[in-house]
């Protein structure tokens, strides 16, 4: 899909579905894709580095999904991202922030002229070149590059075309300078449209999502690696306990549809939400009996576990008429 907003909602009335668990359905833009592989190649936290700070030049479909995956993304110390867009007015960035308020809660979103300035001190920072057009990205690419200082991190030119310049810059026949490797490009639609990540889809992702604030749970009650095999990176971890991430995510629409609650996307107009202590007793017993019928399943099949997702996304409201009635999202 070509709207982020369109798809957001879409995706909403997918998550609130209490289908059958066999059939598959997804909507997404390739911006999105891009930008969630994008930041997996270049995180702003990497384990035992410095956080670096992101600068997004140009504020497009692709620059706008840059900072919504920034915004996804946990944060070890609890502190906000630092991140300045370049280009749009402080009235489009904060249009689009109101779309989308969670991002607040997880960024510090400045807006800066188009002039590449250097960066502050030795500051790490990544900046993501987000134009629609090659020669205008890779323009501000190479001034931004050359703007650079000792150890100030990365400049990733995305390109949203088809381009040469990737084999050229890295690699062994590289015939440009790369800035010692601190220079690169990115392919946006190859790298969104590979069959493989497009198999990825929105209960994949909460799976992902689960499994991480599951670790961030372990982490806060003193559990390590060592003692908890479940603690592992969503990589290393084993088949069962990725398809029991994915069997509670897929279980959201049925436990929604049992207290009467809906998916929407979250937004500073949407009305504030909160489930009640029932609500919450029920869902517990509901979770809790999933988990139950998996433990009871023959050896081989899926363990689960219960935990909550977080970040930007939809939120939850009730449904008009009897018998809920609606009151004030968050």
């Amino acid at each position: 899909m070509r709207d982020a907003e369109i798809c957001t909602a879409l995706r909403a009335r997918r998550i609130g579905a209490a289908g059958d668990p066999r059939f598959r359905l997804d909507f997404f833009t390739a911006e999105d894709m891009a930008a969630r592989v994008l930041l997996d190649r270049y995180p702003l936290v990497r384990d035992g580095g410095p956080r670096a700070q992101a600068v997004i030049i140009g504020f497009g479909r692709l620059g706008r999904a840059v900072l919504r995956e920034i915004a996804r993304r946990p944060r070890l110390d609890g502190a906000p991202f630092s991140v300045t867009v370049r280009g749009p007015s402080q009235e489009t960035v904060s249009d689009f922030l109101n779309l989308f308020p969670a991002i607040r809660e997880s960024c510090s979103v400045t807006c800066e002229s188009d002039a590449p300035r250097p960066p502050g001190g030795e500051e790490l920072t990544h900046t993501f070149v987000c134009l629609s057009g090659n020669d205008e990205a890779l323009n501000a690419g190479l001034a931004a590059a050359h703007s650079m200082t000792v150890g100030s991190g990365q400049v990733v030119i995305c390109m949203s075309e088809p381009s040469p310049f990737g084999p050229v810059l890295s690699g062994k026949t590289a015939l440009l300078d790369d800035v010692r490797g601190r220079l690169s490009i990115f392919e946006v639609i190859e790298e969104a449209c590979m069959p493989a990540r497009i198999k990825e889809d929105l209960f994949d992702q909460l799976a992902r999502a689960i499994h991480r604030a599951y670790v961030d749970n372990c982490v806060a009650r003193g559990d390590s690696p060592e003692v908890n095999r479940s603690m592992r990176p969503w990589a290393e971890l084993p088949d069962d306990l990725k398809r029991a991430n994915l069997a509670q995510a897929m279980h959201i629409g049925t436990k929604l549809e049992a207290i009467d609650c809906v998916v929407t996307p979250e937004s500073v107009t949407a009305p504030a939400f909160a489930f009640t202590e029932g609500e919450i007793e029920q869902l517990a017993q509901m979770e809790h009996e999933r988990w139950m019928q998996e433990r009871r399943r023959p050896a081989g099949t899926p363990t689960g576990r219960s935990s909550r997702t977080a970040g930007p996304g939809p939120t939850a409201r009730r449904r008009p008429g009897p018998p809920a009635t609606a009151r004030p999202p968050r």
